[in-house]
């Protein structure tokens, strides 16, 4: 499907050039996390769920603090709100017991 596809043909043009620079954004966005486990924060769980939170080449263990409405980790029993992440995925399973 494009743009032109999904834009109806009553809009102006800036607003139909933005709608196309949007869902182009979204395909490429499609495209570029197809595979890979790493999704845009935008998508992450926000109910305190702890998941595995990525920015500026750093990653750690995150949850959604609705008090602050940031991303925030515990380290030593004391929150630390960091930069907001980029990325986010599922933490993964622990090991199976032996």
């Amino acid at each position: 499907m494009t743009p032109r596809e999904v834009i109806p043909a009553e809009i102006s043009e800036e607003v139909e050039a933005e709608v196309s620079t949007a869902l182009n954004k979204m395909v490429a966005d499609e495209r570029r996390y197809a595979g890979s486990p790493w999704q845009p924060i935008e998508t992450a769980p926000k109910d305190g769920t702890a998941i595995l939170g990525w920015w500026d080449g750093e990653c750690m263990i995150v949850d959604w603090c609705v008090v602050v409405e940031r991303w925030g980790s515990t380290h030593d029993g004391e929150d630390m709100f960091e930069p907001e992440p980029t990325h986010w995925m599922p933490l993964p399973d622990g090991p199976e017991k032996v």
